[in-house]
């Protein structure tokens, strides 16, 4: 995680070998629920390019996380970070 004034901004890490996008700057948005984000996109077409996962940073939980994209296709993430 990258981090200003103690607070994550940004992310960097290594692409999973079975990731089913290419290798991209990716968009993430804040959400209080990742999972209703997901319904949200794919109820107004769009699709999801990877399901909701849980990422850990040092043993903890990072936060919540989901690749869908809109309904022509441009992928985004949604992030739900532990409150």
């Amino acid at each position: 995680m990258c981090l200003k004034d103690g607070e994550p901004v940004a992310g960097i890490g290594p692409m999973p070998d079975d990731a089913p996008f290419p290798a991209a700057w990716t968009t993430y948005l804040s959400t209080s629920d990742v999972d209703a984000a997901v319904v949200t996109a794919t109820d107004a077409g769009g699709q999801v390019m990877a399901p909701t996962m849980t990422i850990s940073e040092g043993g903890q939980t990072a936060g919540r996380m989901a690749f869908p994209s809109d309904p022509r296709g441009a992928s985004f993430a949604v992030m739900q970070v532990p409150s």
